[in-house]
């Protein structure tokens, strides 16, 4: 078994981030997958993690030679990147998408949760990714585990994530503290301004977006 050590990210280790969410976050995401050709607006989410860095509370994983192989990036309310990002959106499936999202999770706002999760004390753990080379090795839960800790340290009382996957309420009772608060099913989603169900080609078990909480007690 390699030898993985975890260590918080700063901007400096945006380059590697950025690589490694390029080479196994984007092709492996299945509503990436889905929408088709978006390349612009990935990059333009990618791009959100040089300034998310820099609040230094996101972790990454490490081999023997010291090359990132997992990523969680965390960050606390960001209604002003989200509202340039969004308005940087640049292809009709982006923009149909992420208004999709907006509406059915936080009210069609612009994508602030305080008002569901009850505090605006929160972190929101954005583009997981793992390497497949070093996939079942617990990289993902190591990731949870010092975001957890530090979030106590920092005074922070939920996470959250958004999981593309069609959970089960027993699926989720293996993993721990995690509890679903809102879910939709992509299938249904219809886009407001073409009339398409944009999502019609997603294959289970990718079929329902659900957000997550977990409490920081």
């Amino acid at each position: 078994m390699p030898k993985l050590t975890y260590k918080l990210l700063t901007a400096d280790d945006y380059p590697d981030v950025l690589k490694l969410l390029k080479l196994c976050y984007a092709p492996n995401f299945a509503l990436i997958q889905c929408l088709g050709n978006i390349d612009e607006d990935v990059n333009s989410y990618f791009a959100l993690a040089k300034g998310f860095l820099k609040q230094e509370n996101s972790f990454g994983a490490f081999n023997e030679d010291s090359e990132i192989v997992g990523v969680v990036v965390n960050v606390g309310p960001y209604l002003a990147q989200r509202s340039e990002f969004e308005s940087n959106l640049k292809t009709k499936a982006g923009k149909a998408a992420y208004a999709g999202f907006t509406s059915a999770f936080v009210g069609g706002s612009i994508g602030d949760v305080s008002h569901i999760l009850g505090t605006d004390k929160y972190w929101e753990m954005k583009m997981g990714t793992i390497n497949p080379k070093y996939k079942g090795l617990g990289i993902m839960q190591g990731l949870g585990k010092y975001t957890y800790e530090l979030a106590r340290k920092k005074g922070i009382k939920k996470l959250i994530a958004y999981h593309t996957y069609n959970h089960t309420d027993e699926s989720l009772k293996q993993i721990r503290g995690w509890y679903i608060v809102k879910r939709i099913n992509l299938l249904d989603y219809t886009d407001a301004v073409s009339g398409k169900k944009i999502f019609a080609g997603l294959k289970p078990p990718h079929t329902s977006e659900v957000m997550m909480v977990r409490d920081v007690i």
